[in-house]
């Protein structure tokens, strides 16, 4: 017999090794026990069910969700009103503005259809005064009818009417009237040589185009 050799191990003592590894495998917590198993699978299925409700909207969000959408829509109502509103009121102040308007241009041509009328008594009165008899001048009836042909052009003025004497300017037949024609050295060719009758203007309008002669 060989005295250095190692003792052989039995069936026995191996099973009692693997007994004792596996009891200080559980005492040192390397093995999994029943309890923390089922903790686990505590866990997992909370986290299933939490998973599973935050997909599904809550009566608060659904309620709040249409409540937005009806503020949307009252809101795209309210700018539609407004809008049309401002349109409304836009079409009302040019309708009135063109009634005032066509209200003062009616007003002006009917006084310038009566101005018309008073002209030609306003030229008899200039015409009068422009030949008064010597010795004449001072006399009260004179003076007197004088103060009358005042009034006539203080009714002019009022309406913003001038009298126009073109005499040296050019020859506008817009708003010259031409009745003959000067052979006049002195003046310029189609310039106006002499007014016979005064024109009337209103601003760029001609009531009445004055009667004129040109130079040649």
């Amino acid at each position: 017999m060989n005295p250095t050799a190692e003792p052989q191990e039995t069936p026995e003592s191996v099973s009692d090794h693997a007994t004792s590894a596996d009891e200080a495998a559980t005492d040192s917590g390397d093995l999994p026990s029943s309890e923390n198993h089922h903790e686990a699978n505590s866990v997992t299925s909370e986290d299933k069910v939490h998973t599973s409700n935050d997909t599904q909207p809550t009566a608060e969000q659904v309620q709040a969700t249409e409540i937005f959408t009806d503020l949307e829509a009252l809101a795209l109502e309210a700018k539609r009103n407004k809008e049309g509103w401002q349109r409304t009121l836009a079409e009302f102040n040019n309708y009135k503005k063109r009634i005032e308007r066509e209200k003062i241009d009616s007003f002006d041509s009917a006084s310038l259809d009566i101005i018309k009328q008073l002209l030609p008594i306003i030229d008899d009165f200039q015409r009068a005064f422009e030949n008064i008899p010597e010795g004449l001048n001072d006399h009260p009836w004179v003076t007197g009818t004088a103060s009358i042909g005042k009034k006539f052009d203080k009714i002019l003025e009022a309406h913003q009417v001038e009298r126009v004497d073109p005499t040296g300017q050019p020859f506008n037949p817009e708003k010259h009237q031409a009745l003959g024609i000067d052979p006049d050295a002195t003046v310029e060719s189609g310039f106006i040589s002499h007014t016979l009758q005064a024109g009337y203007v209103k601003g760029d309008k001609v009531i009445r185009p004055a009667l004129v002669r040109v130079a040649e």
